[in-house]
């Protein structure tokens, strides 16, 4: 079982298969493989923190900041010019576990800005004014 082993051992393992994946991937020609493999790191992290959580590790404090420190390193090595990563999807979800997709209450941040101005425009300014 997975929780048999300590959850520290188990994300410095994927720290190390990380740096494996760094020294091999720019021999990959294929960029959705890389992608996956990539891909396939970050939510093994994620699944790491997931399972302490849900089984009430001591250690859990301990655990979350490891693994917010390794996918910080992962994210910034997929931004950077070296990484060719095709793209970043969701890697923090799995339909195994109970936890549920949160919504983006801010995807249409600054929408209303742009409505108040619109409003704002039309109501004190004419059209075809020179001022």
């Amino acid at each position: 079982m997975a929780g048999q082993v300590p959850w520290l051992d188990r994300l410095h393992c994927l720290a190390a298969r990380f740096d494996a994946f760094k020294a091999t991937a720019p021999q990959e020609p294929d960029r959705k493989l890389k992608t996956s493999r990539f891909h396939r790191i970050l939510q093994d992290i994620c699944a790491v923190v997931c399972e302490a959580e849900h089984e009430a590790a001591p250690e859990l404090n301990t655990v979350v900041g490891e693994a917010h420190v390794l996918l910080e390193v992962c994210l910034i090595y997929a931004y950077s010019d070296e990484a060719d990563i095709q793209s970043l999807n969701t890697f923090a979800h799995s339909d195994d576990c109970d936890e549920p997709w949160i919504d983006d209450i801010m995807e249409n941040a600054g929408s209303d800005i742009v409505d108040e101005f619109i409003r704002l425009y039309t109501k004190t300014l004419k059209l075809g004014s020179r001022e």
